[in-house]
């Protein structure tokens, strides 16, 4: 049950700023972020099962994250086409990707599972979705998504938007945000105060962070990036029943130009 928060230009000092968790089968195989040897680098992790990304940033500023998502259209079961190759193939600068989000042919494409979808860059994101055929943009504001169509604000985004907004509001210093971000990032109490259904998954979709054996949340991840375009991506890794493993931060100059920002 992943969850993505992402802010433009909210904060004087940090104009685009997310935060992340990966939430997944442990058993599953993937490497932690670093950078891609592409003709644009990018920073990402990589699922190699299927050789996909769920979040990544290139140096011309370029930006995608992913999560499953299900809906009464389609399901969030794995589909003929990997959902990480959408983050992959649009960071890469794919031509098919590309068009698909610019001709509105992405929202319509039931090859993948169900997906909600952000693309674009530090100025501009676009949100798409198969399973709601959602479009949306976002040049000013917060953004949260997770495994339910984005256009609900369902507890858990409802939840995450009001405590990424408030922290974002009341630090100004990058320690005390960032560490802020990251406290958000691993709480594991319930958004709501409803009860379980009987439904052994119903906790994850109640909690930020989740806490689990043989699925849980793997990766949390921070970026910011300064008006500097000097962007600070750092990620902690997670072991099974939320014992961190590690944490890392790579240093990411990015060079922009106004042709740039026109990816889509």
């Amino acid at each position: 049950m992943c969850f993505v928060a992402v802010a433009l230009n909210c904060h004087p000092d940090f104009p685009f700023i997310v935060a992340a968790n990966r939430d997944e089968y442990f058993a599953r195989p993937s490497v932690e972020i670093h950078t891609w040897d592409t003709p644009v680098p990018i920073v990402a992790g990589k699922d190699l099962s299927a050789g996909g990304a769920w979040l990544g940033l290139s140096t011309d500023g370029s930006f995608a994250a992913l999560t499953n998502c299900r809906s009464e259209l389609v399901s969030s079961s794995r589909g003929e086409r990997s959902r990480g190759d959408l983050v992959r193939k649009f960071l890469e600068k794919d031509p098919e990707i590309l068009g698909a989000i610019k001709n509105g042919d992405l929202q319509q494409d039931l090859r993948y599972g169900g997906f909600n979808l952000m693309t674009g860059n530090i100025k501009r994101l676009d949100i798409v979705s198969n399973t709601s055929r959602h479009t949306e943009k976002l040049v000013k504001g917060i953004k949260t998504l997770s495994n339910h169509v984005p256009e609900t604000a369902w507890p858990k985004t409802r939840f995450g938007k009001r405590k990424f907004q408030g922290i974002i509001d009341s630090n100004t210093n990058q320690n005390e945000l960032q560490s802020g971000l990251f406290c958000f990032l691993t709480d594991s109490n319930p958004v709501d105060r409803v009860e379980t259904l009987g439904d052994p998954s119903d906790h994850l979709k109640r909690v930020i962070f989740a806490r689990g054996e043989q699925y849980g949340t793997r990766a949390s991840t921070v970026i910011m990036v300064d008006t500097n375009l000097e962007a600070t991506i750092t990620e902690k890794i997670f072991e099974p029943l939320g014992i961190q493993a590690k944490s890392h931060s790579i240093k990411l100059s990015l060079s922009v130009s106004s042709q740039d920002f026109d990816l889509t």
